[in-house]
């Protein structure tokens, strides 16, 4: 059975996901901080790449980037490597369907851009201490 323990090697690490640098920046400046390892890449092709050298504990990953794969891919192949890993997708153009798709994947959370810091740090605190159940 696989293991649904967050990273207990060193601080909880964040991966953040988007082709928008003042995104990536706002949350590096937020989620920093509270003590998180936060790493911030500019697209899938990068996130995996990344994947391959750290594992994280939660992903914040846009929904719509350039390339190939979207955010809902990208969460898709992170979360059969590491069951554990808490997902939170974002999107500057929410639709039901991108809503629910998260929820199908096993999403933790939905954000709206923009939104606000402390809503930021409200979700993310959230994501990290829910237990998902065994997969």
């Amino acid at each position: 059975m696989k293991s649904n323990r967050m990273n207990t090697e060193s601080a909880i690490r964040i991966l953040v996901v988007d082709d928008e640098g003042p995104v990536r920046e706002l949350c590096a400046r937020v989620l920093g901080p509270l003590g998180y390892e936060v790493e911030t890449v500019r697209d899938a092709d990068e996130a995996m790449a990344l994947a391959s050298e750290k594992t994280f504990d939660l992903l914040l990953t846009d929904f719509r980037m350039p390339g190939p794969m979207d955010g809902l891919a990208l969460a898709r192949d992170l979360r059969s490597r590491w069951p554990h890993l808490r997902i939170m997708l974002m999107t500057a153009f929410p639709a039901v369907e991108i809503a629910i798709d998260s929820l199908r994947i096993g999403a933790f959370d939905y954000l709206i851009k923009p939104f606000d810091q402390e809503y930021l740090k409200e979700r993310v605190r959230a994501a990290l201490a829910y237990v998902p159940p065994d997969r």
